[in-house]
Parts: C-alpha cells; structure tokens; sequence
C-alpha cells in the first residue's frame, strides 16, 4: 500500500493542506461556473426551444471524455521525470491549455462549436484535476490524511458559491465569464507552485523507469484493480455517487411532481432553500469527519459505512414523507451524509492505492467512480421514473444504492 513519501509534523503539514486548497477551489470554481450558469446560458442562447435536451448532450458528452481523460493524464504525469519534476510541469501545461480552452468555448456560436469546445475544457481540467489530485498522498503522511480531505473537501461546496456568483456577474456576456474562470485558475497555479517549489524537484529516474513498462500495456493501465480494497474501495464511491446523482439531477421535477410543497411557495423556491440546507450540512460535516477520524486513530471505514447508511435512510425518509418537514430532514441529513461521505472517503482512498509509482493514474481510475455515475445517473432516473414507478421507486433505488455503498466498504481489509 502507498505510504506517504514526507513525514512532516502537524506544523509542517497544515502550511501544504492550506495550499492545496488554493489550485482545489479555483478547479472546482471552473467547474461549477461552467455547469451551473455560463453552459446554460450559451445553450439557452443558441436553441431556446430545445435547451433541456441539448444542455444534456453537451454535458453528457463531456461527462464521456473527462471520465477517460483522467487516468490517462495522471498515468503520464507519474512517468514523467523532468528537471521540473513530474507534477508541476502537467499543472502548470494544463492551466495553460485551460485558459485557451475557456476562451474557446466562450467564443463558441453554434452547438457543435460548444460541444467540441466544451469536451476540450472537460479534457484539460481533468487532466489538470488527475495531477492535483496525487499531491495530496505524497506530501501528508497516512495520519493527517483526514485534516487534509477535509479541508480540500471545503474547496467543493465553495467553489459552488465562489464560481457560480463569479459567473453570475457576466450572465449577459459569457465570454467574459470564462476568460474569468481561466484568469482566476492560472493565478491559482501559479501562486500554488511558487510556495511549493519542492514540487519542481526531479523525480528520481529509476522509479520512473520502473513505472514505464507496467503503465504502457491495457492490463498495466488497470492492474490496480488486482488490489481487492481498490476494488471494493471504487465500488463504494460508485454507488454513493449514483445514489446523489440520481436525485440531484432530478431535484426539482421530484419537488414538481412528488414532494407537497406549502401553497404559495413555488417548487424553485424550496429547491433554493433545500440546497442551502444541504449546502451548509456538507460543509461542516466535511470540515469535521476528516480531523475526527484522524484523532480516531485513522479509523475510516466506520464513517463512510455511517455515512453511506444516512444516506439510504434520508432517502426514505423522503419517501415516506414528501412534504416540507420530510424535505428539510432529507437536506440536512443527505448533505451531512454526503460531506462526511466524501471527506472521509477521499482519506481512506489514499490508503489502498497499491502502487507510489502509479499514483495519479490509480487516483484517475478512482475518479471514474465519481465520474462514471453522472454519466450513467440522467438516463437510469429517467427510465426509472417513466417507466419502474415513478418518483418513489426512484428514491428507494437511491437508497439501495446508498447502502450497498456502505456495505462495500467493509470488504476494504487494509484500511481501519
């Protein structure tokens, strides 16, 4: 199993937590920016009759080419050795192409362009995403992995808030919102590697050497599922990730459609609050479960399993109950499940990688766990819903979902 390649005290370690977080909130800042206003806006633009099912092709096209562009951007950076060492060449290169790309796609006049560009924007951040993401096991030992998921886990609900009201300013010029976007994610990038000029030391090359020949080969690309808790470990995060993408994507339908929201409050309205709610659940519970299961001992498991089960139960919950006080015991609950979730979870993934000289490309191919269910989510909800029983067969299969996720993680042996 990986084991941290530095060993630096609790003070030498928070200064590298903090800036993590730096190139994480600007990453998730491009993302949500895109997706949940500047995308929707260009769409809208360019097929106003048709806007719901085309904002779906793009994203879920680019959804297709993020899912792969991942481990294969982290498998070149972990053979890399040049004099610049073998992450922040591909940061730095990825930024780059980031602003190019978000200019594109800012430009972008028909749908194809759009696509095309977006896919591009897609590639590029995952690949950029794919790299970062190594950082964190090989500078925080096993014992503050916790502390440092939780507080790169921050950077996800508040890059919700920073990039969507960043993007909000330019909702009537989105070109501008995505030369925004590029500016704040190369600022990141470079602020992050000029107080972690250690990052930039050569990797040794006999390690590189080593990784080449196993890396190059299809069975080498995957040979971290041999590992029984990598599997068990992507299993996990699959199903809890299709459980939330299920129902988030869904959201306002189910209140549409299902939930009996009070009179004179529109569904919208409840959507805004609920994500409020959730919102701030997330954040707490993943500033807190991180540094807890570390003070625990690093004992992981037993919050991703407690995790993954109050999932499941707010789920029902919402089944049985589909009015107000269901909805708000729903966002609280599924958002400090989730938060916990996803704090935890990404400490105890560092763990069960098998192999340091694989590390970005195992983390790419774990990512695809995340990724892989928003891909599949829209097109299971929607057969599931016009066709197995609506709304309510809906959320008990979330649930399931949920919980079947809590109980893969038990397999997971080398892990407390």
């Amino acid at each position: 199993m990986l084991s941290a390649n530095v060993t630096p005290g609790r003070a030498g370690v928070l200064p590298t937590v903090a800036w993590l977080a730096v190139p994480n909130l600007a990453m998730f800042m491009v993302y949500m920016g895109i997706l949940q206003v500047l995308l929707p806006i260009q769409v809208e633009t360019l097929a106003p009759a048709d806007k719901v099912a085309q904002l779906g092709w793009v994203t879920g096209v680019g959804a297709l080419v993020a899912t792969l562009s991942n481990p294969v951007a982290g498998m070149l950076s972990d053979r890399t050795h040049s004099p610049w060492g073998r992450r922040a060449p591909w940061l730095l290169g990825a930024a780059l192409a980031a602003v190019l790309a978000l200019v594109c796609l800012g430009q972008a006049a028909t749908l194809m362009q759009v696509t095309l560009a977006f896919c591009i924007v897609q590639m590029i951040m995952n690949a950029f995403q794919g790299v970062i993401t190594a950082v964190l096991p090989e500078r925080v030992p096993v014992t503050q992995r916790g502390l440092a998921s939780s507080v790169v886990g921050l950077c996800f609900p508040a890059g919700i808030v920073l990039g969507s009201a960043l993007c909000a300013r330019f909702a009537d010029r989105v070109a501008g919102g995505y030369g925004a976007l590029g500016g704040v994610l190369i600022a990141a990038t470079l602020v992050f590697l000029l107080f972690n000029r250690d990052l930039c030391r050569p990797w040794q090359r006999e390690q590189a050497a080593r990784a080449a020949p196993e890396a190059a080969s299809p069975a080498g690309f995957l040979s971290a599922f041999r590992s029984g808790d990598f599997r068990w470990t992507f299993v996990s995060r699959f199903f809890v990730v299709l459980a939330f993408a299920m129902i988030s994507g869904f959201q306002l339908y189910l209140l549409q459609d299902h939930v009996r929201v009070p009179a004179g409050r529109s569904a919208t309205d409840a959507l805004v609050d609920l994500n409020a709610l959730s919102m701030a659940c997330m954040a707490a519970a993943t500033l807190l479960a991180g540094p807890l299961s570390d003070a625990l001992g690093g004992r992981r498991r037993i919050f991703v399993l407690a995790a993954a089960v109050c999932m499941g139960v707010s789920l029902v919950w919402l089944l049985l109950r589909p009015d107000e006080m269901g909805l708000r015991i729903y966002g609280i609950v599924n958002g400090l499940a989730f938060g916990a979730y996803l704090a935890v979870d990404a400490a105890l993934i560092t763990q069960v990688l098998p192999d340091e000289r694989h590390v970005a490309r195992d983390l790419g191919i774990l990512n695809m766990a995340t990724a892989g269910p928003q891909i599949l989510a829209p097109f299971l909800a929607s057969h599931i819903v016009g066709h197995l029983g609506g709304y309510p067969a809906l959320l008990a299969l979330a649930a399931a979902a949920a919980v079947v996720s809590g109980l893969a993680i038990l397999k997971v042996r080398g892990v407390r």
